[in-house]
């Protein structure tokens, strides 16, 4: 399966529960896309992980994806 994470919250605990399913689907076999929003906002650079992101990645995440999880 491919699990789509949308990350816009900017609280770490919140963050952190999300991706325990996330890791948890890795584990088991399962591809892990994740996109972040609104980094320009808070003055963050994207990472590899999370990348700075434009509408077309979220559209390419939600359209490759088989579930969404937004937090």
């Amino acid at each position: 399966m491919k699990l789509g994470i949308v990350i816009y919250s900017s609280d770490s605990e919140t963050v952190w529960n999300v991706f325990r399913p996330g890791n948890l689907s890795h584990d088991k076999g399962g591809q892990i896309l994740v996109c972040g929003t609104c980094l320009k906002l808070r003055h963050t650079d994207g990472t590899e992980l999370c990348p700075l992101s434009t509408m077309a990645n979220l559209y390419k995440l939600i359209n490759e994806s088989d579930k969404i999880i937004s937090i």
